[in-house]
Order: C-alpha cells, then sequence, then structure tokens
C-alpha cells in the first residue's frame, strides 16, 4: 500500500523553481501524516518549495510588501499632514516655532541653522513615514514597544535640543 502526502514546509530550505524532494518512510507511524493507514504502510513524501512564474511578483510578495512598505508611509503621511496642521495652528496662537520645534525636531533645526530650505522641509516630510515603516518592520510584542520608546526617546531629546537652541 503507498500512501502519498503532501507537505508544504516553510521552515524546509528552499530547493529552486520546479524541483522537489522525496523521501520514503518505512512505517506509518508518524503523527503528523494523520492519514490512518495501518503500521506498515509507505508514505512518499514530497515537499515542495512555492512556484513562482518567472517574471511576475507573487501575492504575498506584494502583501507583504504592503504591510511593511506602503501601508506605513500611507499612515506616516496623514501623521504628517496632522501634525503640520496641529503645529502652525499652535504656532499661530504663539507666534513662535516651539510647536513646530516640537513636532519636527530635525527639519526645524535645518532650516533655522543653515540655508538649505529643500533640505529641511524634505526632514520635515519623510519624518513620520520613516518612524512608521521602522515600527511595521519590527516583530509584535516587546520589540515593538522597546522601538517605541527608543524612538520616543530620540525624538524627544531632539526636540529639546531643538528648543534649547532655538531659545538663545
Amino acid at each position: 500500500m503507498l500512501c502519498q502526502t503532501r507537505n508544504l514546509l516553510a521552515s524546509y530550505p528552499r530547493v529552486g523553481f520546479r524541483s522537489f524532494k522525496q523521501s520514503w518512510a518505512n512505517e506509518c507511524d508518524d503523527p503528523w501524516s494523520g492519514c490512518g493507514h495501518p503500521g506498515k504502510a509507505r508514505h512518499k513524501i514530497v515537499l515542495i518549495p512555492e512556484k513562482q512564474p518567472s517574471g511576475r511578483i507573487a501575492i504575498r510578495q506584494i502583501s507583504l510588501l504592503m504591510k511593511k512598505v506602503f501601508i506605513p508611509i500611507l499612515i506616516g503621511i496623514g501623521l504628517t499632514v496632522v501634525f503640520v496642521l496641529l503645529g502652525g495652528l499652535a504656532g499661530g496662537a504663539c507666534h513662535c516655532l516651539t510647536p513646530t520645534t516640537i513636532f519636527f525636531p530635525y527639519g526645524t533645526s535645518v532650516l533655522q541653522h543653515t540655508s538649505r530650505e529643500s533640505a529641511g522641509f524634505l526632514l520635515i516630510a519623510l519624518q513620520f513615514p520613516v518612524y512608521s515603516i521602522i515600527l511595521a518592520n519590527v516583530s509584535r510584542g516587546r520589540r515593538r514597544i522597546l522601538t517605541l520608546l527608543i524612538l520616543f526617546a530620540v525624538h524627544g531629546a531632539a526636540a529639546l535640543v531643538g528648543l534649547i537652541v532655538y531659545q538663545q
């Protein structure tokens, strides 16, 4: 009696396009096989890697790219717009650059102390998308919380330095 079992293993190293590895088991006592055959049945185990047509990107890769890059960029752009509006409204109330320096310490520092306006505006535009991409690419759980705390600390330190320099 021959039982053929297909097993897609994510941990199995990729062996190349349109290739597979065959191995024969002498007995059917593997707990994961689940075929229900008596103990002397032979199993043909075929490990099949993901087949991808040449020249095309797999849907899983597009999904991963969307999850790790494009969606965080859109979230970062949205945060940038919100904080530019908040900084502008709060800065109009006090007629100063303090809120903008708090929200965008890197770009504001470049704008105040150099003549490179385009570099300052580029830093303002890229700050929150970069933060979002960093957080999206960190694995879940404690590492994400640690990364968030590190980002808050770095941003807070940059804002504090920017405010000290702005006040002088």
